[in-house]
């Protein structure tokens, strides 16, 4: 089976990153889903950026949990990346889910707002109805929250949840919290790829922070059964599946 190939930040090397221009842009060079980093207005509204700080995506300048939805959302998120992108703003997590592709969201927790934002994504993701469309990355303590408020969402913790060619980490299960592995970008771990996937869990790969030296390690892990990849490089990697392929 072909893994997802997951749009790091949406088609991020051609839009600016996190926009609906990219998520968009995602889809229709064949992503089968996007990955989205989401946190708070100061006003409690879920929005998508990835950075604590505004300025090096946006015209503008402050902590992103300082300011109000309206404020961030009167920013340019587009000029920039490029002059055709001018306008583009920080989208709305609402936004995003209403868009006909997988959302994989990262939960960006500021100190002390943990529930809050998992309060928020939950009550979302029940009213636009994606809990089974999703899977959600963070940290264990928001994930454990967010297990509560929407039992059997899919949940992929970095730090308790990555593969080793030594072993199974004994949170990998095949519901609810940590139902998600992570595959780092080495060698060695086709069992414990196997051995996760058999226990009901999807497990992710990566070509991130390895410039484009995916032979020593993906052909490996793809053949024992990724779930998905998260990638910068949409076209490149797809074209490189189709390769693989038998």
């Amino acid at each position: 089976m072909t893994p997802l190939v997951v749009a790091h930040r949406g088609a991020s090397s051609a839009a600016p990153e996190n926009t609906l221009a990219a998520f968009r842009l995602a889809g229709e060079l064949g992503a089968g889903a996007v990955e989205l980093d989401v946190q708070l207005s100061r006003d409690g509204t879920p929005v998508v950026i990835h950075d604590a700080d505004v300025a090096r995506t946006t015209d503008g300048a402050g902590q992103v949990g300082q300011l109000t939805v309206a404020e961030l959302r009167r920013l340019d998120a587009g000029s920039w990346f490029s002059p055709q992108h001018r306008g583009e703003t920080i989208p709305l997590l609402r936004e995003v889910l209403e868009l006909p592709v997988v959302p994989v969201i990262e939960l960006k927790v500021v100190p002390g707002q943990s529930q809050l934002l998992v309060e928020r994504v939950a009550e979302l993701l029940g009213a636009c109805g994606r809990d089974d469309a999703v899977v959600i990355c963070g940290t264990s303590e928001p994930l454990v929250q967010l297990e509560r408020l929407a039992p059997g969402v899919r949940s992929l913790s970095f730090a308790e949840g990555t593969l080793a060619p030594a072993g199974l980490p004994e949170t990998v299960t095949d519901s609810g919290a940590f139902s998600v592995a992570f595959a780092p970008p080495v060698s060695g771990l086709a069992g414990s790829i196997r051995r996760a996937t058999c226990r009901g869990a999807a497990v992710f790969g990566t070509t991130l922070w390895v410039e484009g030296a995916w032979e020593g390690y993906l052909p490996e892990q793809v053949r024992a059964g990724l779930t998905g990849i998260f990638t910068d490089d949409l076209v490149e990697l797809g074209e490189w599946l189709e390769r693989l392929r038998p």
